[in-house]
């Protein structure tokens, strides 16, 4: 009885290690896209962003979600392969997050979704070097097979030195008009996403430095070192 008892349970074990192996959804490729755009005034303040999702199905799916990080999305769009509107929901949690729905509901097969939206405010820096930081870009509760970044920079600007984090960047001229710097990953494991460009196109100190850096930083630490002089030759009160 007992020997029976214990082959059910291994007979049991091994269905749903074979289950839980075969029934994955991963994300087969995945495509994000971050191109500058100018601001009310005309500076390049500003990302417009387009995430290419392809879902590789293999249990019943109805919807899906990305988290897109701590700026707030506007000019929300998302659409699939067929260019048919998703619903979608916008929240606010410990990112921000958008939600859709797929039009039915999919058991097999490869899917695409792609949502579009604008991200203000993005770059930091000088006028000699900005940087953009999307740290989110990559965080999946799936395996992703494929993945590419890329960053597409104004239309006739000039860098003199670019770096990015993960490395190893491509650089194409689009329509010799544009340069655009792409990432390729085999398998995603670099999960953020960080471009340094200069000369730089907007002057905004990183709101993320902590208040330690902002008080190290080079540019600073002269107007510090003159305060204290000043305050040490100060006679004291009688």
């Amino acid at each position: 009885m007992l020997k029976r008892l214990f082959a059910f349970v291994w007979v049991l074990t091994l269905l749903l290690v074979f289950s839980t192996t075969v029934l994955a959804t991963t994300i087969s490729n995945y495509d994000a896209s971050f191109e500058l755009t100018p601001d009310s005034k005309g500076k390049f303040n500003d990302c417009h962003v387009v995430l290419e999702i392809t879902y590789d199905i293999d249990e019943p799916k109805q919807s899906g979600f990305k988290f897109v990080g701590d700026h707030k999305p506007v000019n929300v769009e998302v659409y699939d392969q067929y260019e048919r509107d998703l619903n979608f929901s916008v929240s606010e949690k410990e990112e921000y997050l958008i939600s859709y729905d797929f039009p039915e509901k999919i058991t097999s097969g490869e899917y695409t979704v792609y949502l579009e939206f604008d991200q203000y405010n993005i770059p930091t820096g000088n006028s000699k070097m900005n940087k953009v930081k999307e740290r989110w870009v990559g965080n999946f509760k799936y395996d992703v097979k494929k993945a590419t970044y890329s960053f597409i920079f104004p239309e006739g600007y000039k860098f003199k030195a670019i770096k990015t984090f993960p490395g190893g960047y491509n650089l194409k001229n689009e329509n010799y008009k544009q340069w655009k710097v792409s990432i390729n990953q085999n398998i995603l494991k670099n999960k953020k996403f960080e471009i340094e460009y200069s000369p730089g196109l907007i002057s905004r100190q990183d709101s993320s430095s902590s208040f330690i850096d902002t008080i190290f930083n080079p540019a600073n630490i002269k107007y510090i070192f003159i305060v204290g002089f000043v305050v040490l030759l100060r006679p004291p009160k009688v």
